[in-house]
């Protein structure tokens, strides 16, 4: 609870991640909608040069023929031959994209076009340059209809973007015709789309399009970035909410551990006075102690004691917490160790049966503080015997494999509900059943932080009514 500085800095990373990634996506997203835009432009722009090219023709005369030479042209036998006038092999060659059905309709190059379907806006605007290329007078494009052409089928499209519309005459005259949306200006930060598109076979003459389109373009993402800042301001505030019901949780933690310091310490010092005054007054009985008297000594004597461990007990974990991972580490001989302290316990619990049992070599060494290392074992081996049937037997075991050490505690007690294990290492949790029995629940707690300090590993195997085998697993 109290690595703050860490949660601090897993907020910041996640919250930089986030938007890295709604920044990527976004930008993804914009550069899609910004090629879609860029060929609907251009396709509308030769789809309206088409149609203001054969309204042109229209205009000639009967038929669509024209006085100049030029205008009539052998047709290839496949269209039956003669002079025929350019407008109608320009209708019958290049079909009109405006128009589904005549794009559906076939024609003598439909084979040619089915090969390269790819080139065939390539061919289309060659045809239509040689076309234009053969007009006399180049002034008579009506200007206005093919920016009206393009506006309408544009918008038709769903685009309404500012642009600007040139006529450009590339010649020692160097004229040109502008058309614009009012107070159009060519964008400096934001991105801009240009086009050209010839009208003649030299590129003398043609249209040049350009326009503002990122804001249309924001526009049409705006959907997707206003659910991606949403999600992330939640994220933020999820993440805030978090931060402060932490530190709110460490700061009662605090209070607490520093309530549970003072309230030990005030115990302590009675209960070393009333200890020390029991022996006292025990030496100053001598003989003239009755039966009764010693009796009531040894029950305050022993009760002060009782009282001086729990009150022990209770302080440990805050003294790991304390420490963190800056304790000392000892050479443990784990087995000799071990070996000394089942004897302890044997000598202390009469009543139970013990057995010891090393699979390694006796002079096998853990790294370890060894203070913490034998109060975590007399907590495990203390709770298999306080939590065994009426004749309890004890193993302890330690085993080796390629990777780690196994050090068990074996009993023939009550066992643990499965669905309960997960929380045997909470701070002052007892399984209900087990409610009844002395302690705090905090001598399971203090075994889970003497392995978490040491970075090593424990396992909990029980059985209801069959007993317990807690395994820990340090590594070699």
């Amino acid at each position: 609870m109290k690595k703050t500085p860490i949660l601090h800095l897993l907020i910041i990373v996640t919250l930089l991640v986030s938007l890295a990634v709604l920044c990527s996506s976004s930008y993804r997203l914009f550069k899609e909608k910004k090629v879609q835009y860029e060929d609907t432009v251009k396709e509308v722009m030769t789809a309206s040069n088409f149609r203001e090219t054969v309204m042109r023709f229209q205009k000639v005369g009967p038929g669509g023929e024209m006085s100049s030479a030029g205008l009539q042209m052998q047709a290839p036998a496949s269209l039956g031959g003669g002079r025929k006038p350019i407008l109608y092999l320009y209708k019958r060659v290049i079909p009109d994209t405006t128009n589904t059905q005549n794009t559906q309709k076939g024609n003598d190059f439909d084979k040619i076009f089915q090969k390269q379907e790819s080139n065939k806006q390539d061919v289309s605007a060659s045809l239509m340059a040689g076309i234009n290329s053969s007009i006399k007078s180049l002034e008579d494009i009506d200007f206005e209809f093919f920016d009206s052409l393009m506006v309408s089928t544009l918008k038709s499209k769903g685009i309404e973007t500012p642009y600007k519309l040139d006529l450009m005459f590339k010649d020692t005259t160097g004229l040109s015709r502008t058309i614009s949306t009012p107070g159009y200006k060519t964008p400096r930060l934001t991105t801009k789309f240009t086009h050209e598109l010839p009208l003649d076979g030299e590129g003398r003459i043609c249209y040049y399009y350009e326009s503002a389109p990122f804001w249309f373009l924001m526009k049409n993402i705006s959907w997707v970035l206003i659910i991606s800042f949403c999600a992330l301001a939640i994220l933020l505030l999820s993440m805030l909410v978090l931060s402060r019901t932490i530190r709110e949780l460490n700061r009662t933690s605090a209070l607490q551990e520093e309530f549970t310091h003072l309230v030990t310490h005030n115990m302590n010092n009675p209960l070393s006075i009333v200890g020390a005054s029991a022996e006292s007054l025990k030496r100053n009985l001598g003989e003239n102690a009755t039966e009764d008297n010693l009796k009531l000594l040894s029950i305050i004597s022993r009760q002060t004691a009782n009282l001086s461990e729990q009150v022990s007990s209770i302080l440990k974990p805050y003294r790991i917490t304390d420490v963190g991972d800056s304790f000392e580490k000892d050479h443990v001989r784990v087995c000799d160790t071990l070996k000394s302290l089942t004897d302890q316990m044997a000598l202390a619990h009469p009543e139970a049966a013990f057995e010891f049992k090393a699979d390694v070599d006796e002079g096998t060494v853990i790294d370890a503080n060894e203070k913490m290392f034998v109060e975590m074992m007399e907590n495990l081996i203390q709770n298999a015997v306080k939590y065994s049937s009426e004749n309890p037997r004890v193993r302890v075991s330690v085993c080796g494999t390629p990777k780690d050490y196994c050090i068990s505690v074996e009993d023939n007690g009550i066992g643990i509900p499965s669905d309960k294990i997960k929380k045997l290492f909470e701070r002052y949790y007892k399984v209900e059943k087990l409610s009844e029995t002395a302690g705090y629940g905090l001598g399971l707690y203090f075994v889970n932080q003497v392995i978490l300090s040491h970075h090593w590993g424990i396992d909990v195997d029980s059985k209801v009514g069959e007993g317990s085998n807690f395994t820990i697993h340090i590594p070699r």
